[in-house]
């Protein structure tokens, strides 16, 4: 029971440094972040990102933490083309977020579902293939 706990967890932080918004958190913007994913939920369906991850192509892994750093540094190359593709007007203390550029939008998250579903299928193999003491 802990080793699917740990594997849980494992996976879980995965593919959090799969969203660019989370893989530095040297420069956060909560703004475009809440909005970033927000917005991908609504997507889901019709984007078809759980087919996406479905046949995406296992990466396999022999290291987790080598994955972990790869995938975040992947994942990060893409923070600026989302944050050209997301709006955000401030009026006073107040602001306003919009999508400038969703065809960008959705090709970043198409390749960040495919790349993070394919880690995340690595890492499964991996716990299976080295189960914890």
């Amino acid at each position: 029971m802990k080793a699917y706990q740990e594997l849980g967890r494992a996976a879980h932080y995965l593919m959090d440094v799969g969203n660019p918004y989370h893989s530095n958190l040297a420069n956060p913007d909560k703004i475009k972040h809440d909005f970033y994913e927000e917005y991908v939920e609504n997507h889901v369906g019709d984007w078809h990102l759980d087919l996406e991850a479905y046949q995406a192509p296992k990466i396999s892994i022999s290291n987790p933490k080598d994955a972990v750093k790869s995938l975040a540094k992947f994942s990060h190359d893409f923070r600026d083309e989302l944050d050209s593709a997301i709006e955000v007007e401030w009026v006073g203390p107040y602001y306003f977020v919009s999508v400038k550029d969703e065809k960008t939008i959705k090709q970043v998250t198409l390749k960040l579902v495919r790349k993070t579903a394919g880690y995340t299928k690595g890492l499964i193999e991996y716990f299976n293939n080295n189960p914890s003491p």
